[in-house]
């Protein structure tokens, strides 16, 4: 199977998934290099963590066999969890990077 020059990669869904991967992937490099702070390293990792969700939602759509879709199904829905916490964790630290105690939050 190869999916980058299949006769199916000309459709606009798969575009338009790699032109999202692409941008999230160098958002996330851009921003993980470049910021000091640890709200700017939250945010890189819920940018890459949504990169790899829509890295399995582009093979869910590309894969041809029952036990791979659902192999890659079953992937994808490990990325939204990751995307939650990664960006509650930059919503409670971002404007002022205070320091979370997150024993007394629980």
């Amino acid at each position: 199977m190869n999916i980058f020059f299949s006769s199916n990669m000309l459709n606009i869904n798969n575009l338009a998934y790699i032109l999202c991967l692409i941008i999230s992937i160098i958002l996330s490099i851009i921003i993980g290099t470049q910021g000091k702070k640890r709200s700017s390293r939250f945010f890189a990792l819920t940018v890459l963590v949504m990169s790899f969700w829509i890295f399995s939602n582009f093979m869910v759509s590309n894969t041809t066999s029952q036990e791979s879709i659902l192999f890659w199904i079953r992937t994808a829905m490990i990325g939204p969890v990751f995307i939650g916490t990664f960006f509650l964790i930059f919503y409670l630290i971002f404007p002022e990077e205070k320091n979370i105690n997150f024993n007394k939050a629980l």
